[in-house]
This record gives structure tokens, sequence and C-alpha cells, in this order.
């Protein structure tokens, strides 16, 4: 007589588990790559839209040049026929190298634009019409012919010649210009929507890390629920759980490198934005009006906060992958290090520091430094607008674990928004008041929770703020 064994509840339960997370898996790891691919298209429009703005600055340069060229030869015509003097010759003899060179590279780097090739063949043939009579009236003066030279400069057959190039020219500078503002307001629009994708891979794939994490947890509550009494089941639902788990340990590892990689990668983009921009403010600064001025000095801007993003998030992921080199650690002497290190930002204001005698401990001493860091440079940062900042850095031994705490007299925060304090990109102020990425005490919190502690804050509107973390007493030296 053969029975169906019930599956047990804990069974269920753990099957539960693992169906309830491949949806939001789904829907996250769908977030990840759309927002990749998005990050990668308009980060490749970017670089072509500053690649067009650097030739834009080109072609005013080399137009500007062009004319010059041409002004300096009439000038030198004109002087010679005066004086008769062959001093005169040098600036048109240049004036014509110039132009022909500058008149040149313009036509080659418009060579793929019909309109703009045009009106440069325009111009080239009126330069050499105006050259030819400039010559025709040197080699006049210089037969001493002075009448018949100067009758052909009073027919204005040159300053007619001469109108037209400067009408054409004044054309080209006007359509360049309209040119070089659309190019800017493209070149802003895509550096916004690249930094908000690139924002949104880096969430999401935060968000995979965080629900991986979850998921081992229900699964292995899922486990312990299990009915005892069902040992077959039990051991089967445990290999299937452990097998899982595994997965997911291993998911996360990929999910930490690929924020690594992708964090890395963009260094090189940045670089390259940040070059541009300097080409930019180099070759077309002064002759850019003030809404364009704008737009540069907030494209170099968000380059260097993109940068120190990225910065912060490649020490988020590392804190999370280096292995742990446990020693004996004086954290009065990381202070020290963590002030000198902080110098510029100490530098010329007014600060009473109240540092205590502080234990030694057994953890890792970079990753302790970059804690200590972390939090002293928040209490500067905070503790700014005060006339005179008053910082204590102390220590205190609270059971089985030591206290350690950073407090200032700053802008404070209001106690009702504490749980976002250490969240991965949590900010309680706008960046107009306070610079910052929202990573660094996401990464206090990470740094002490790997060395057994826990981190924690209190603080009061425009009173201050005290910020602790604690290291179990047993690893005290």
């Amino acid at each position: 007589m053969s029975h169906t064994s019930a599956k047990s509840p804990g069974l269920e339960k753990a099957v539960r588990s693992k169906n309830q997370i491949f949806l939001p898996l789904a829907i996250a790891c769908s977030i990840l790559f759309a927002s990749a691919v998005l990050f990668v298209y308009f980060a490749r429009n970017l670089m072509q839209t500053l690649a067009e703005q650097t030739k834009v600055v080109v072609l005013l340069e080399e137009t500007r040049e062009t004319l010059s060229g041409i002004k300096d030869a009439e000038l030198g015509q004109r002087g010679f026929l005066i004086t008769g003097k062959d001093k005169y010759l040098e600036p048109y003899i240049a004036g014509l190298k110039n132009t022909e060179t500058h008149l040149s590279t313009l036509r080659s780097l418009a060579h793929d634009e019909p309109h703009l090739s045009q009106q440069l063949d325009l111009i080239n043939e009126l330069k050499q019409n105006n050259f030819t009579e400039l010559s025709k009236t040197i080699t006049l003066r210089k037969n001493n012919r002075l009448a018949e030279a100067q009758r052909i400069v009073s027919s204005d057959t040159g300053k007619q010649t001469m109108d037209k190039i400067r009408e054409t020219i004044k054309n080209i500078f006007v359509e360049l210009r309209d040119r070089q503002t659309q190019v800017v307001l493209n070149i802003t629009d895509y550096i916004h929507k690249a930094i908000i994708s690139f924002i949104v891979l880096v969430v999401t794939v935060s968000a995979l890390i965080i629900l991986g994490y979850r998921t081992t947890s229900r699964i292995f509550d899922a486990t312990i629920a299990m009915n005892e009494r069902d040992i077959t089941e039990r051991k089967r639902a445990m290999d299937e759980l452990k097998k899982l788990n595994e997965e997911i340990k291993s998911s996360n590892k990929e999910l930490e490198a690929f924020s690594y990689s992708v964090s890395h990668d963009l260094r090189a983009p940045l670089r390259s934005i940040a070059g541009f921009v300097e080409l930019l403010k180099k070759y077309g600064y002064a002759n850019a009006d003030e809404k364009s001025k704008h737009y540069m000095e907030v494209i170099s801007s968000s380059a260097v906060q993109m940068g120190r993003l990225i910065d912060d998030i490649l020490t988020f992921s590392r804190i999370g992958r280096i292995e742990m080199l446990m020693t004996r650690v004086s954290l009065d002497h990381l202070v020290q290090e963590a002030l000198k290190t902080l110098q510029p930002e100490i530098a010329g204001r007014e600060i009473i520091w109240k540092i205590s005698p502080l234990p030694k401990v057994e953890g890792e001493r970079a990753m302790l430094q970059l804690v200590l860091v972390n939090l002293i440079s928040n209490a500067l940062k905070y503790s700014r607008p005060r006339a005179t900042a008053v910082i204590e850095v102390g220590a205190r031994t609270d059971g089985n674990e030591n206290t350690f705490y950073v407090k200032d007299n700053g802008v404070g925060f209001d106690m009702h928004y504490v749980d976002k304090l250490f969240g991965l990109f949590q900010r309680l102020h706008r960046p107009e008041e306070f610079e910052g990425t929202g990573v660094g005490l996401a990464n206090v919190q990470r740094i002490i929770q790997r060395h057994g502690g826990r981190v924690w804050a209190e603080g009061k509107v425009d009173e201050g703020a005290t910020f602790y973390f604690s290291i179990p007493k047993l690893m005290e030296v």
C-alpha cells in the first residue's frame, strides 16, 4: 500500500522563499541592464558632442586667423604704396602666407560640411581676386608707376571685394556661434543623463547585493523552522538551501566585482570629459558668451563631483572585498594622522580640539584610519558655519564593548532622519549647503560591522551632532 508524504511546513516555507526572490531579482537585473545600456549610449553621445565642440572652437579660431591674415596683407600693401619702403612688404608677405595656411586648415575641417565648404570656396575666390589686385599695385609701385597704382586703389574694387570677404566671414561666425551654443546645451544634457543613468546603475547593483543578503537571512530562517520529525525532507531541503545560498554568495561577489569594475572603467571617459572642458576653456572661453561660460563651469563641476562619487564607490566596494589584516592599532596615532590628512580643511579656521586618550584595539589599521578620517572630516564640514568650531574625540567603556565618538557643535540634524545617515547615497543636506557624495558614512558602517561592532549617531538641529562606533571589548589589546 503506497502513500504520499506531506511536505513539511519548513520545506514549503523554504520553497516559497526561493520563488519569492526570483521576481524582484529579475526586475532588478532588467533595470541594471537597461541603465547600463543607457549610460553607454549617453556617454558615447557625450564624447561625440565634445569632439564636435572642439571642432567648432578650432573652426572659429581658424576663421578669425584667416581674416587677420587678409587684413595684414592689405595693411602691408597700403604702407608700401604710401612710403615705398620694403619693410612694409614683410607684413604683406606674412599675411599672404598665414591666410593660405589657415584657409587650407578650414577647408580640410569642413570637407564633410557642404554649406560651410561653399562659403569657404567663396572666401577663397574673393581672396584670390583681392591678392591679385594687391600684387598688381605693389608691382606698379616698385616700377615707379604710383599714379597707376593709386587709380586702381581709387576704383574701390578692392574695397568691395574686402567687404564681401568680411560679410561672408561674419555669416560664418554667426552660424558657428549658434552651433556652439547648441553643442554646449547638448553636452550639458548628455552629462546630466549619463550621471543619472550611472546612479541608477550603481543603486541597482547595491539593491541586488542587499536583496542577496536579505534572501540569505530568509532562507536560514526557513531552514531553522523545518519540521525536525521529517529528517529526509529536511536534509533534502537543507541541501537545496545550501546550494542556493552558495549561488547567492557567488552572485553577491560578482555584483560587487561588477560595481567595482564599472566605477573603475568610468575614470577614463571622465578624464576625457575634464580634458575637453579644459580645451574649451583654453581656446574658446574668452570669446564665449555668459551662457556658454556658465555651461562650461557646470560641466567642469559635474565632472569633479562625478569623480568624487566614483572614488567613494570604489572605496565602498573595496571594503567588502579585501581581507582584513588584524593587528594592534593605536587609535591615538590614527587620530593624529587623520588631522594631518585633513590639514587643508583645518587651515585658516578657529577650532577648539578636545581629544581624550584612546585605547588600543585589534583591527585593520587602514580601515580604522578611514573611519576616523570620515568622521572628523564630517565634523569639520558641518561645523564650518561656526565662528569657532568645537570638535571632541573620545572613548568610554560600555559593558562588553569600547565605544568611541566624534562630537561637534555644527549644524546638527533632525533625529527623525537618523536612520538615513548611514545609508548609501543618503544625504540630509542639499549639495549647495555642504558638498559630499553620501558614501562616507556608509563606508564607516561597513568597516565597523566587519570589526563586529556597530555605529549610531545623536544630534539636534543647529546644536551639533555626535557619531559613535563600538568595537567589542574582546578585541581590545
